[in-house]
């Protein structure tokens, strides 16, 4: 299923559950620690892009309703097509722009430069807001626009809002620098050290290597290690505590990141329900990606990740539930069907809580 995995379990913001098992890989490869660092795919989108731009909404530097052609550069919209100049960012943030759902990057661009150029110049397969693509297009385009409204990278912008106030020092980003890749995350963070905990994703053919501090994605590859659909390493821990400032109003511990409306939007579906569900960030309820099980209140939002993440909320019952493996290592994909055993467990024992611990006296 997956050589190895870290499983966290918060209730009300405490953790009431946390396991690391397996190996990095086979069976000499260092086993499990719960500090271990994954390779989390597109669990980049909620925990980067939408958080980043939540906080932009805060600070009114962009609204919603802002098309993408506002954010683009005269040449920039003479590549793109007119309809896609006219998607609103609601519409990307929730995959109902009319982009398809991914085109491949690796061996077409050369670079960082060009990879946006080619997705820039994807037309439209369907009428924005008429059908529901989950795309790894439009997190790219919105790590753009992010990073054009705040003149800085994607990396520096999340670190600066993000990790950095939360003190999270395990999250962030391999930027490819120097023909290796350095680490981009909080300040006091030591690459060095972090390396070391980082398991190993998966063999990567085009590559020729087994991929290790550095991302499994191959168009995140090509934008340089750092992009709005994929990219992002974390711990269980830190992405709890992602997580957990989402579920609790946008601040943890005392520090506010998002503001109590802005962190409604994350909650809460933006779209009509004959489309899907989909929040500012995260899958709900009717949509067929959200991970959350059978037990799981029709409050509950998830996302998951290509290598073998996920993360599961769910405010009703005051619960959040991370997981991080590098399945992508494995055959098959039976650790989809263990997600949703792995939710149904974690929401029987928390609503059965209060019953075990009275008849403890």
């Amino acid at each position: 299923m997956f050589p190895g995995a870290v499983c966290l379990v918060l209730h009300r913001g405490r953790p009431v559950f946390q396991e690391a098992v397996g190996r990095h890989g086979g069976p000499d490869s260092p086993a499990v620690e719960p500090d271990a660092i994954y390779d989390l795919a597109s669990l980049t989108k909620p925990l980067v892009t939408a958080m980043c731009l939540l906080a932009s909404l805060d600070r009114g530097e962009v609204c919603l309703s802002d098309t993408l052609d506002a954010s683009l550069s005269d040449e920039e919209r003479r590549i793109a097509s007119p309809a896609l100049r006219r998607v609103p960012l609601e519409a990307l943030l929730t995959h109902t722009s009319g982009l398809p759902a991914w085109i491949p990057l690796a061996g077409q661009a050369q670079d960082a430069s060009g990879a946006r150029t080619q997705v820039l110049a994807t037309p439209l397969q369907n009428p924005t807001r008429g059908v529901y693509t989950y795309s790894d297009l439009g997190y790219i385009l919105l790590g753009l626009v992010l990073e054009r409204c705040q003149a800085c990278s994607l990396d520096a912008l999340f670190r600066a809002r993000v990790t950095e106030p939360l003190g999270l020092a395990s999250t962030g980003f391999w930027r490819s620098a120097d023909g290796g890749h350095q680490w981009s995350g909080a300040a006091h963070a030591q690459a060095v050290d972090l390396r070391r905990l980082v398991a190993p994703t998966a063999f990567c053919p085009r590559r020729g290597r087994l991929l290790t501090a550095e991302v499994h994605d191959s168009n995140a590859d090509v934008l340089g290690g750092v992009a709005g659909h994929a990219g992002l390493f974390s711990t269980a821990r830190e992405v709890g505590a992602l997580a957990e400032l989402v579920r609790q109003g946008g601040s943890l511990g005392g520090v506010r990141v998002l503001s109590p409306a802005a962190s409604a939007l994350a909650r809460a579906s933006r779209l009509d329900p004959s489309l899907g569900g989909h929040t500012a960030g995260w899958f709900c309820r009717p949509n067929g990606y959200h991970v959350g099980g059978d037990l799981a209140s029709p409050a509950s939002f998830s996302h998951s990740g290509f290598t073998g993440t996920s993360v599961l909320v769910d405010p009703e019952r005051e619960l959040t539930v991370v997981l991080l493996t590098n399945a992508v290592q494995c055959e098959g994909k039976r650790h989809l069907r263990f997600r949703r055993v792995l939710h149904n467990a974690a929401v029987a024992a928390v609503t059965d809580l209060p019953w075990r611990l009275a008849s403890r006296g």
